[in-house]
């Protein structure tokens, strides 16, 4: 962790914790705009930011994930491979009353239509769980798919061509 410029009674500015959260600034932003604690609130102006404790916003973010139903000790990390699995078995073949249906068909959603939302779930699951959005690049294999589906009826939209789900 970044040791503070200042003395530890005064915390540290938001830019700061970020980098020694590994998060962006804005979601430290974010985080105490949602009830994040600070040590300091913020003021008007350049250099009159809030000043927080780093070790508090992730107690902070423990108990909102805990209130979520994560296990206490989960790895953050491992939350955007379960996000993906869970929505991948959504998307192909939820059971209902003993048979099943891809969840798209079954609520009659256009399959790329279906696929979009699911991109946008995954994402703000990730940025709650990591803090940030996904890259494309480091998505589970399972939201992979779902985006080529979902990127795939966006094409077909913009060109004006009638997507066949």
């Amino acid at each position: 962790m970044i040791s503070p410029n200042r003395d530890a009674g005064s915390g540290i500015s938001v830019a700061e914790a970020a980098r020694a959260l590994g998060v962006a600034r804005s979601t430290v932003q974010l985080w105490l705009r949602a009830g994040a604690p600070a040590v300091a609130p913020g003021g008007c102006g350049r250099g009159h930011g809030a000043r927080v404790d780093p070790s508090q916003l992730q107690n902070w973010r423990a108990g909102r994930l805990a209130g979520a139903g994560v296990a206490p000790g989960t790895n953050t990390r491992d939350l955007p491979r379960m996000f993906a699995r869970a929505l991948w078995k959504l998307y192909t073949r939820p059971a209902v009353e003993g048979r099943t249906f891809p969840s798209w068909k079954l609520h009659r959603i256009p399959q790329g239509a279906a696929a979009a939302l699911l991109v946008d779930a995954f994402q703000l699951l990730h940025r709650e769980a990591i803090g940030r959005f996904a890259e494309t690049e480091e998505l589970p294999v399972e939201m992979a798919r779902i985006l080529s589906v979902s990127l795939r009826y966006l094409h077909l939209r913009v060109i004006g061509e009638p997507p066949n789900d």
